[in-house]
């Protein structure tokens, strides 16, 4: 018995090192290979990267460029024994798209195996004009199923909003749906529309009725002129099959990738010549005025605020300029809101702006605020104006003047009866001396009180100045604070970066030195404005512009607000000059 068990696992062992040698007898192969080499512009492939009996890791794809990878990986693998032989696969499967015309290799993959490093094949793919079932026509209407993508305006401005719907076809029962490349939006701004309210309604398309569905919306904004080709995009579709296999709860399924059709939309420039009110919003707008305080002293703020909503590019859309009589002073308007929101099947925007004009002469003023779009409907310029605000300005110690006046009191007594008196001419009370000396006293006394009148008005002139300049710059602080709690670093970064600047130009009397820094900083080393706070305040500018134009915000908005506040108590501890 002990003989036979040792006979039976002898026997084991030989099979399993026979199965052993002829596993090590089989090739080991690793190669690319797609399912077919000759594709149209805008339609998919698939390339297979296989391993056959081997094992490896550490895969590297070459670049697939001008390729796109669409899906993928999906990995699968297999074994086989065909006649006591063994072989095993692992592939590795994506979804390319062809996006442009030419001929492209597709150069090696490689990947580890034992220790080394393996090359694969490559590949010639030979991508050329489009299909024909991507024309201007509904799609290919000889099928079941197809998509469109449908412009509502091919003919548009630069700046207008125009809308892309990509919409599906069918005559199934469509399971689920996949966008597997978004269309090319070269020379746009896109935003994806993903609150989709339209209904399915029935379409009649040469003879045959269709269910007709929007799956996809985008918002576009041109943003430069020229003739552009949208799409085309491919979509995977699950089809339910009826083959009599499937139930209410269960539903078998068949995989189809469609191609949709290519657009051409022309952008043209805007007319000339444009409004001086006219900051680059197109399509159709509405604006709102108010102002906050219409009763103000010399060297007081006014401010008014102006809001402006419609469907234009946000981005270009900027802060209208109106003209202000002589006399007021205007700093850069501050951008306290700007957002975007969607109302029906459009992108709207609304931006609030606060007009900060400091009046210099008493008088009463009109101040009308306007503001110029290009309307689509006319093709033509639009102003809209509010009513216009009356500005009472009265000097700025106005109240706190007291009224003064001196009265005089003229005693008048009826002549003595009394003959011993001296005669008047012979005193000195009373004469012509008298007279004179009394004129040059009260000459001299109203010219002392005229001189001290004056340097104190001036002094207060120049205190209410200051004190302008400072409320100023804590009302700026104060919205850029309110900012924090709102989590808006763009607009906080906007109003630390006005009530810094216009802080100093104010202070030292400087032109605008918004747009040249270094000017700015030679301005304040003349001043005499220490070094430690120029760079403090090229450092509070150095904050704003990276948030400005590379998107960068610190993650503690409050210290850079502790900053500017620290950095303007220590200015203040300056004279002006």
């Amino acid at each position: 018995m002990k003989n036979s068990r040792l006979i039976l696992f002898s026997l084991h062992l030989y099979l399993l090192s026979g199965i052993g040698l002829v596993l090590c007898a089989q090739d080991s192969r690793f190669f690319m290979e797609t399912d077919r080499t000759e594709i149209a512009e805008g339609e998919t492939f698939i390339l297979d990267i296989v391993l056959e009996n081997m094992n490896g890791k550490n895969l590297q794809l070459p670049d697939l460029a001008p390729f796109r990878v669409v899906q993928g990986p999906s990995t699968s693998s297999s074994v086989t024994i065909i006649n006591g032989k063994r072989s095993g696969t692992q592939s590795y499967q994506y979804l390319l798209l062809a996006a442009k015309k030419g001929k492209f290799t597709i150069g090696s993959a490689t990947i580890q195996s034992n220790g080394k490093t393996i090359k694969s094949n490559t590949l010639s793919i030979d991508v050329t004009g489009q299909s024909k079932a991507n024309s201007n026509l509904p799609g290919n209407i000889s099928s079941e199923t197809f998509v469109r993508l449908e412009l509502k305006d091919d003919n548009a401005y630069v700046g207008q909003q125009i809308i892309l719907n990509l919409v599906l076809y069918t005559r199934t029962n469509i399971e689920s749906f996949q966008l597997l490349n978004e269309p090319l939006f070269d020379g746009f701004f896109s935003q994806a529309i993903n609150d989709i309210r339209d209904q399915p309604h029935t379409v009649n398309i040469k003879g045959k009725e269709y269910y007709s569905q929007v799956v996809r919306r985008w918002a576009l904004f041109p943003q430069k002129t020229g003739l552009y080709n949208l799409g085309p995009v491919n979509c995977n579709l699950d089809i339910a099959v009826e083959n009599g296999q499937s139930s209410f709860f269960f539903r078998d399924t068949r995989q189809e990738t469609v191609l949709s059709n290519t657009l051409k939309c022309r952008v043209q420039s805007l007319p000339s010549p444009a409004p001086p009110s006219f900051t680059g919003a197109v399509g159709n707008f509405t604006m709102n005025a108010q102002i906050k305080k219409s009763t103000v002293v010399t060297g007081e703020g006014v401010t008014i605020s102006l809001q402006i909503e419609g469907d234009g590019d946000s981005r270009i859309v900027q802060a209208p300029a109106f003209e202000l009589p002589y006399g007021f002073e205007q700093y850069s308007p501050s951008l306290l809101k700007d957002e975007t929101y969607q109302r029906g099947d459009k992108i709207m925007m609304k931006k609030e702006y606060d007009y900060i004009l400091v009046p210099s002469v008493d008088s009463t003023f009109n101040i009308t605020p306007i503001f110029s779009y290009f309307d689509l409907n006319s093709a033509s310029y639009k102003t809209i104006q509010s009513p216009p605000f009356t500005i009472n300005v009265v000097k700025g110690d106005a109240k706190n003047n007291l009224q003064k006046e001196n009265s005089q009191t003229n005693l008048v007594n009826e002549p003595s009866s009394d003959n011993h008196l001296m005669p008047m001419d012979r005193l000195f009370f009373g004469s012509k001396w008298y007279f004179l000396i009394l004129s040059g006293i009260i000459l001299s006394f109203l010219f002392a009180a005229y001189f001290k009148y004056f340097k104190k008005q001036k002094k207060l002139s120049k205190n209410d100045d200051r004190m302008a300049i400072s409320d100023f710059a804590k009302e700026s602080l104060s919205t850029a604070a309110s900012h924090i709690s709102k989590n808006q670093p763009e607009l906080f970064y906007h109003a630390i970066s006005t009530a810094t600047t216009v802080y100093l130009r104010k202070k030292f009397n400087l032109p605008d030195i918004t747009h040249d820094q270094d000017t700015a900083f030679k301005l304040l080393s003349d001043h005499g404005v220490p070094e430690n706070l120029i760079a403090g305040y090229k450092s509070i500018q150095n904050e704003c512009e990276l948030a400005k134009y590379a998107g960068v915000y610190s993650s503690n908005m409050t210290e850079i607000l502790n900053k500017a506040e620290e950095w303007m108590a220590e200015m203040e501890k300056l004279n002006s000059v």
